[in-house]
C-alpha cells in the first residue's frame, strides 16, 4: 500500500504506508530527545559543573503561585519544561517565579561530596527541592530576603548540600523569585573545590577591605590633626566604596546587615 504525498514544488511522490510510519517514529523519538536535558554525570574527579544550557530545563510560571506538586505532578509530566540556553537562564520577568530542572548521576565513591551554589548573591528567594532515598522530596529555602543563619552552609553565596546514592539518578528541582534580574545558573562543586576558592576567596577579600579601612583611618587621623576637608571628602568616599562593595559581593550581608 501506498501513500500519495505533495512536495514543496508541488510534485507527487509515492511512499509505502511502512516506509512511512518508519519516518514518523524516527521524527517522535527525535523531538522527545531534542525536549529533554543530558543528564549530569559526577565522577569522584569532578571538581565542579555549571548546571547551564542543555544540562538544564525551565518553566517560568507568571502567575508565581504554583506549588512544587504542581510543578512535579503536572508541568513537568505534561513536558512543559524547555531547555534552556544562555538567555534563558536569566528572570526577564521579575513578577514571573522561575523553576529549573535537573537530573544528576553521581558515579563517584562518595556520596557527599558535593554542593550546590549561586554565584548571585542576591536572589530574593531560592528553593531546593531534593529527594531522600525514599523518593520524597524536602525543600530547602534560602536567599537575599531570609536571614542568614537560615543557611545550611555559611557562605556568602547561598549553597545547598547534595547527598545521594551512588549511580542512582536524580531529579533536582529549584524555584527562583527576585525582583531584579539575576543570573540563575547553579554551580555544582565539590567539598575540596569549595573551601579552596572560598579560603582564598576570603583572605583576598580581608586583605582589600583591610586595606580600604587602612586607609580611611589614617585620612581620618589627618583630617583630625591638620584639619584639612579633602581628608574627609576622602573618608567620605572610600566609606561609600567600602560599603558599595560589601553590598555587592555578599560579605555586607554575612557580617553586617543580614
Amino acid at each position: 500500500m501506498k501513500a500519495f504525498i505533495k512536495t514543496h514544488r508541488h510534485r507527487y511522490v509515492y511512499m509505502s504506508i511502512p516506509t512511512l510510519s518508519i519516518w514518523m517514529i524516527l521524527f517522535f523519538v527525535l523531538s522527545i530527545q531534542l525536549h529533554a536535558s543530558d543528564t549530569i554525570q559526577l565522577a569522584d574527579r569532578t571538581e565542579e559543573f555549571s548546571v547551564t544550557r542543555k544540562f538544564v530545563e525551565y518553566f517560568e510560571d507568571p502567575t508565581a503561585q504554583m506549588s512544587f506538586d504542581t510543578i512535579k505532578n503536572v508541568i513537568a509530566t505534561n513536558n512543559k519544561f524547555k531547555i534552556s540556553t544562555k538567555e534563558d537562564l536569566v528572570n526577564t520577568n521579575t513578577s514571573s517565579t522561575y523553576w529549573l530542572k535537573f537530573i544528576l548521576v553521581n558515579r563517584g565513591n562518595n556520596q557527599g561530596q558535593f554542593l550546590i551554589e549561586m554565584f548571585d548573591f542576591d536572589i530574593d528567594e531560592i528553593s531546593l527541592y531534593f529527594p531522600d532515598s525514599l523518593g520524597v522530596y524536602h525543600e530547602s529555602k534560602a536567599g537575599f530576603r531570609s536571614p542568614f543563619s537560615f543557611r545550611k552552609i555559611a557562605h556568602k553565596n547561598v549553597s545547598f548540600p547534595l547527598l545521594f546514592k551512588n549511580s542512582q539518578p536524580v531529579t533536582i528541582y529549584m524555584k527562583f523569585k527576585s525582583q531584579k534580574l539575576n543570573v540563575l545558573e547553579p554551580m555544582i562543586r565539590s567539598y575540596h573545590k569549595y573551601i579552596n576558592y572560598g579560603l582564598n576567596e576570603y583572605i583576598l577579600l580581608g586583605i582589600f577591605y583591610g586595606l580600604l579601612l587602612l586607609m580611611i583611618l589614617y585620612n581620618l587621623l589627618y583630617f583630625i590633626i591638620l584639619q584639612k576637608y579633602y581628608y574627609l571628602y576622602y573618608v567620605i568616599y572610600a566609606s561609600a566604596v567600602l560599603l558599595h562593595l560589601l553590598g555587592k559581593n555578599g560579605t555586607g550581608f554575612q557580617y553586617l546587615w543580614n
